[in-house]
């Protein structure tokens, strides 16, 4: 059985994407509410819209822009997704998954996530940036059930799920 939103789809949603960049990106971001102003910062952008891509819907996110910028953002090659698909739009959580899978195929290897949350702690106000080191399932889905795609691994380690390496640069 194969997915709308697995592997074979981000790789035709990667090829109608790499038809219209010049550079392979390197890293993928994922802005998420706030941070859309990064977009902007992406210079020799190439603004893809993502009713343009295929397997994408639109963003319906006040905030989100629905779509990819491709560029460079410091030098680094990127594919900044400006936008996502949440469950709680109603979203398959294949779908909320399948932009990070768009741009690996694309060629990425780092996938860098932000996004707007709340907290419990009276110190980290609107605005503060924190770094996330662990996470607890609360969607009441598992995130491994389904179809195994290629390259997935069906129990993955997540007693360390974020690269140490990133997490200290991030610090830095």
């Amino acid at each position: 059985m194969t997915s709308p939103y697995g592997a074979a789809a981000a790789r035709v949603a990667a090829d109608a994407i790499k038809s219209r960049v010049r550079q392979t990106p390197r890293v993928g971001i994922v802005l998420g509410s706030g941070l859309g102003g990064i977009a902007d910062a992406i210079e020799n952008a190439t603004r893809i819209k993502y009713k343009d891509i295929p397997g994408f819907p639109d963003a319906t996110i006040p905030g989100h822009a629905g779509e990819l910028i491709c560029g460079t953002l410091s030098g680094v090659p990127v594919a900044a997704l400006s936008g996502r698909f949440h469950m709680y739009e109603g979203h398959d959580v294949a779908l909320a998954a399948f932009p990070a899978r768009v741009v690996h195929a694309l060629g990425a290897s780092t996938l860098v996530v932000s996004n707007a949350a709340g907290g419990l702690r009276k110190t980290l106000g609107p605005g503060t940036l924190a770094l996330i080191t662990d996470h607890i399932n609360l969607t009441s889905r598992n995130p491994l059930t389904g179809h195994l795609e290629p390259g997935d691994t069906r129990f993955p380690d997540m007693s360390d799920a974020y690269d140490a390496k990133l997490r200290k640069l991030a610090l830095a």
